[in-house]
């Protein structure tokens, strides 16, 4: 065990620090990348832009495919989400 004389201090700190806010800028969609019938560039997609399926969106590092009954839509940061139509 502990000797008697044994001293345990118990200390708490909490630093709390406002960090300025800031806004993220719209994605800004390359007009200049390929657009085929029924495939998309992911890079040509801007902010609330809608693919509707049965189509397939490729990207530099990724590949999504839109069903039919389905439909993509990017939001201001390029994001996609899928819904069904």
């Amino acid at each position: 065990g502990m000797p008697a004389d044994a001293r345990v201090d118990v200390v708490r700190i909490r630093a709390v620090e406002e960090l300025p806010s800031f806004e993220v800028p719209p994605r800004e969609p390359d007009t200049s990348a390929a657009v085929a019938d029924g495939l998309r560039s992911w890079n040509a997609l801007g902010p609330g832009d809608r693919v509707d399926g049965r189509a397939v969106v490729a990207g530099g590092t990724m590949t999504c495919l839109v069903p039919e009954g389905w439909y993509l839509q990017t939001d201001d940061l390029g994001d996609g989400v899928l819904r069904r139509a």
